[in-house]
């Protein structure tokens, strides 16, 4: 990310965590991968991300990362629509690219 700096982050292991167990997102052969899409879209000022949300590369590391900068995208996309200072544009990333409205 251009202009940013890193000041602090976290680990943790999924494996360990109470809530997924190291799980990650699977959908049955019934479900339609074009609604990943819904799962994506912003709900009022929460914004979704996380590999099931991804389209390409649901269920691994790469789909966190994409739907992140997708999802950092949208809040900084949001907060300059909204006249916050310091908001960035995040690289790679638009909030429209999948044509999801705000809300």
């Amino acid at each position: 990310l251009k202009n940013t700096e890193l000041t602090g982050w976290t680990t943790l292991s999924w494996e360990l965590e109470r809530w997924s167990r190291g799980g990650y997102a699977y959908f049955a052969p019934q479900f339609r991968p074009s609604l990943r899409y819904a799962l994506a879209r912003p709900w009022g000022r929460i914004f979704f991300a996380g590999e099931h949300t991804s389209m390409k590369w649901q269920g691994y590391m790469n789909g966190a990362v994409e739907t992140g900068l997708r999802a950092a995208e949208e809040v900084a996309a949001r907060d300059r629509t909204m006249g916050v200072t310091g908001a960035i544009a995040v690289s790679g990333a638009s909030p429209d690219r999948h044509g999801l409205p705000f809300r």
